[in-house]
């Protein structure tokens, strides 16, 4: 992915984020989604994450919100590994 459409994608989210702008959720996201959350990984459709954040009212996402988003994905990431490596917790 270049720059430009890198930039052009941050822009979109922002604007689903800030804007409210929900129909630019398609153009952010493929085909299915892989959520790493609280409730654990699974694979969502484009459409039921769209509707995911159609139907449930959103404050406007900082970046700290962004990056602790970030955060929670990473350790997800790490739980996985460590597991498939069995290898013991690492505290961050």
């Amino acid at each position: 992915m270049s720059g430009e459409s890198m930039h052009d994608l941050f822009d979109r989210w922002e604007r689903v984020w800030h804007e409210g702008q929900h129909d630019l959720i398609p153009s952010c996201v493929g085909s299915h989604y892989i959520r790493h959350d609280e409730k654990g990984d699974r694979t969502v459709t484009r459409e039921a994450y769209a509707a995911n954040w159609r139907f449930q009212p959103r404050l406007a996402i900082g970046y700290q919100d962004l990056l602790n988003r970030c955060l929670i994905e990473f350790r997800a990431l790490c739980q996985r590994l460590r597991k498939a490596l069995n290898l013991r917790a690492v505290q961050f």
